[in-house]
């Protein structure tokens, strides 16, 4: 597998945080579950079959959790907050705007240049345009 560059700087952004990640060959994942937070061994399990944009979204959602220091489980609140931190993460605002202008708002092209999920973006969107209204 090759690590892509936005990986690599979440890799190092959760040895910042004291965090470990690996891949999910022990089957310790709920099925439909793409990653997992584990608060008590600081650990984020990922499942090892997602493609380059799920597996980025789903390890910068889990730092998300520990940089919170969430709980383990699927609390709503939690969820969203998570989201919001790895939109942060991932998706710089200026080379976001350029996209914007460039894909003419397309979100799947914005979303593929910037490496992340449609999913991830929409969160990303609607937060910003809730901070700017």
């Amino acid at each position: 597998m090759t690590i892509t560059d936005l990986e690599l700087k979440l890799l190092e952004h959760a040895e910042r945080l004291g965090v470990r990640v690996e891949d999910d060959h022990a089957g310790v994942l709920r099925p439909g579950d793409h990653g997992g937070w584990f608060p008590s061994a600081r650990l984020i399990v990922v499942r090892p079959t997602l493609g380059p944009r799920n597996r980025v979204h789903t390890l910068a959602h889990e730092l998300g959790h520990a940089a919170h220091g969430d709980p383990a489980g699927h609390h709503p609140r939690y969820e969203h907050r998570a989201d919001l931190y790895a939109a942060d993460l991932l998706i710089d605002p200026q080379e976001y705007a350029e996209l914007e202008m460039m894909y003419d708002g397309q979100a799947g092209a914005i979303a593929a240049d910037l490496g992340v999920t449609v999913s991830l973006l929409a969160t990303w969107r609607a937060d910003l345009e809730k901070r700017i209204a």
